[in-house]
């Protein structure tokens, strides 16, 4: 891609979405190659993992609440894995059979102890619903994974395959969920009561009330990193965060700092307010 290129590419989304405003206050450069740009970003096995089995939970909470079974889910993952190895994100994995039968076994794990945190009646209102509003004029869009109705009003959950985080960093992971909150509320005129996120693989759960005060926060999150965004686009400084994931960035080669020889100093990029956010003036914004 040329300067030219790049530079009649080089518009704002015209949407944003959680990932989104945290890639940039993870690393402000990644999100420029990626949304900004719109660079491909191949997706690892990691990510690979979540698609197949968001899709497994997703088919498995259309079923009646009486049918929603062990058996039932396994039937379900065997369907879904014969088109699911066809597809280009498996395909690029390029897994050897036995790294096949690590793969489903990670998932099947994921997946089995997902259920097991839940009730078989959940009465489920939505899964994997698209969500596209406006937070205080920003255009956002969420997809989320499953919206309950309970007695006392809607609960969103959020599946992940990955490790639970450590209680220092619990905040920075439930926010996600928050944001999510918002949107719902923006878009349905009422807020959700609660969030939960599953970590199936570890059969662990966590749980927050929903309040007027949590929505606002999300919302002050979402409008404060969108215009740093914009500050950023207009003065073409979108800054290098150097840290431990730099190793794992899809955009090594185009990083100005990166090299397999002098690899940038590690710092945790876990409050997503590294060096480089900060030279961006992104103001800090409770949770």
């Amino acid at each position: 891609m040329t300067p030219d290129t790049e530079q009649e590419r080089a518009e704002l989304p015209h949407h944003y979405s959680y990932s989104a405003l945290s890639q940039f206050r993870s690393c402000p450069k990644q999100f420029y190659f990626e949304r900004i740009l719109r660079l491909p970003s191949p997706g690892g096995e990691a990510a690979v993992l979540g698609q197949f089995v968001h899709k497994v939970l997703e088919l498995f909470y259309h079923l009646e609440p009486d049918g929603r079974t062990l058996d039932a889910a396994r039937s379900i993952a065997g369907c879904t894995w014969t088109g699911f190895v066809d597809t280009p994100q498996f395909v690029a994995l390029d897994l050897g059979p036995s790294e096949q039968v690590h793969f489903k076994q990670r998932a099947w794990t994921a997946i089995a102890g997902t259920l097991a945190l839940e009730p078989a009646r959940v009465r489920v209102l939505s899964t994997e619903e698209r969500i596209e509003t406006r937070i205080d004029g920003v255009p956002f869009l969420s997809i989320i994974d499953r919206a309950d109705q309970t007695d006392l009003g809607v609960v969103i959950t959020d599946y992940k395959t990955g490790n639970p985080p450590s209680e220092r960093f619990r905040d920075a992971r439930l926010r996600q969920l928050h944001v999510y909150s918002a949107v719902w509320a923006a878009a349905k005129a009422a807020a959700p009561v609660a969030v939960r996120l599953l970590y199936g693989s570890h059969g662990i759960e966590l749980s927050e009330p929903v309040s007027g005060e949590t929505v606002a926060s999300a919302r002050s999150w979402i409008t404060k990193t969108v215009e740093t965004i914009q500050r950023a686009h207009a003065s073409e400084t979108f800054a290098v965060n150097p840290t431990q994931l730099c190793g794992y960035c899809p955009f090594q080669q185009r990083c100005p700092v990166f090299s397999t020889s002098a690899r940038p100093p590690r710092r945790s990029p876990s409050d997503g307010l590294g060096a480089a956010v900060q030279q961006s003036l992104l103001p800090s914004v409770s949770t």
